[in-house]
């Protein structure tokens, strides 16, 4: 059996994709996409395990950069 996480894909980090990055974040390998490069820095203090990633949700570079091997979910949370 695969022993690595699943992951979980969150695009935007407001209050309710923090909220779910906090719960997510200790069994999961989550992956946190934002427009906003503050909100980023910001949450990499509070939650560093998380892989983040600065870009826009429609973009297909965004997509590009995403290693989607074992995703499980994609939560848009903008």
């Amino acid at each position: 059996m695969n022993n690595e996480k699943q992951k979980v894909l969150i695009f935007g980090l407001g209050q309710f994709a923090k909220g779910l990055l906090k719960e997510f974040s200790s069994d999961w390998h989550v992956i946190v996409v934002d427009i906003h490069e503050s909100r980023i820095t910001l949450s990499k203090e509070e939650i560093p395990d998380a892989e983040y990633i600065h870009g826009a949700a429609e973009s297909p570079v965004t997509w590009k950069r995403l290693d989607l091997t074992n995703l499980k979910y994609i939560i848009s949370a903008v």
